[in-house]
């Protein structure tokens, strides 16, 4: 079902593209915008069409569903559901609400839940405590009677007798729980925008969002080069990302998260977590889950996933010293200075 809704949601982007009026082709075409709040720029190269109403729809489009602050849109009007007797109902037309919930589902999943969307009401508790100067801990016993993605939600896409999509039914364990999926929609967007412009023909594209960035092509090798963002000065690293997507989180990140297994502000050894791999999705999850989980488990990680292709690249605490941990994949795009400096 998964494969089918993604597949769904492409065509309809598609479609969307090819019934609009055609422009001349070009070389080389900017877009800038933002999408739920994070702003992007997309850079490409080779004959295409002008696609900037449609990247604009699909803004709209995500904004209706994912915007975690507008009353009326999907997510703002599940969060707010409180019934106990019925389920959250709604028409996804496009599928992507269902796309991007259960590619949480997966996240929240293959990170052994050190990524999870619903984690607001304890962020809030522990934002309000410190902001108003009364301190101490929340009562997390009673948060976490409704916090946890797998646990407090359940989506079910209901079909007609001839197999056709009818309406979608978001089951609230508890009314008090809350969904934000921002981070993996804004990821989902990238991948979902780099899926269009390959299958429109584009030669080469850079997609940045945020701390997120989308590479495709390499005839020019200056937009594959990607800066790592570990320091501000000249000596920072860089990578050669082709046909990818990376991801980075600092400290300055890691001050908002909440460590899903015992509901306090995350609080390691982890300094900085950059992650590659073939989906902005698991780029933008990854780099997350890794800083919260610490270096200890972001090892078990990978011994117990030998045959992933997401690749990191980590900074921690060892001591009194600074150390460095990577994958060898993520080794093999690290790119000299020098070799930086001949682009």
């Amino acid at each position: 079902m998964k494969n089918r809704s993604f597949l769904l949601f492409i065509g309809f982007i598609i479609l969307v593209c090819s019934c609009s009026k055609k422009n001349a082709s070009f070389q080389g075409r900017q877009y800038t915008g933002t999408i739920l709040g994070k702003s992007y720029s997309i850079d490409v190269i080779g004959d295409t069409l002008d696609l900037a109403d449609q990247i604009d729809s699909l803004n709209l489009l995500f904004a209706k569903n994912f915007n975690p602050y507008s009353p009326n849109s999907v997510i703002g009007r599940l969060n707010a559901y409180k019934s106990t007797d019925s389920s959250f109902a709604f028409y996804d037309s496009t599928l992507v609400f269902g796309i991007v919930f259960d590619l949480a589902k997966e996240a929240n999943r293959k990170s052994k839940t050190s990524w999870d969307p619903t984690l607001n009401p304890i962020r809030r508790e522990w934002y309000s405590r410190s902001f108003s100067g009364v301190g101490g801990e929340p009562n997390l016993d009673s948060l976490f009677q409704f916090v946890g993605f797998n646990d407090n939600f359940d989506l079910n896409e209901i079909h007609d007798d001839s197999n056709k999509y009818f309406k979608s039914l978001i089951r609230k364990k508890d009314p008090r729980s809350e969904l934000d999926l921002t981070s993996i929609a804004v990821a989902y967007w990238a991948d979902a925008i780099s899926s269009l412009l390959s299958s429109l023909g584009a030669t080469q594209y850079r997609i940045n969002v945020d701390y997120l960035t989308v590479c495709h092509g390499a005839i020019i090798d200056s937009l594959n080069i990607v800066r790592m963002n570990i320091t501000t000065d000249t000596a920072d690293k860089s990578i050669r990302l082709i046909n990818g997507a990376f991801s980075y989180k600092t400290t300055k990140e890691k001050r908002n998260m909440i460590d899903p297994s015992y509901g306090y502000p995350v609080d390691n050894e982890m300094l900085y977590a950059a992650v590659a791999s073939s989906r902005a999705v698991d780029a933008e999850i990854f780099s997350e889950a890794f800083l919260i989980m610490g270096i200890e488990q972001a090892f078990v990680w990978y011994e117990e996933n030998e045959d992933t292709n997401i690749h990191s690249w980590v900074f921690y605490k060892n001591e009194n010293e600074i150390s460095s941990a990577s994958t060898e994949g993520f080794n093999e795009m690290i790119i000299s200075k020098i070799a930086e400096e001949e682009q």
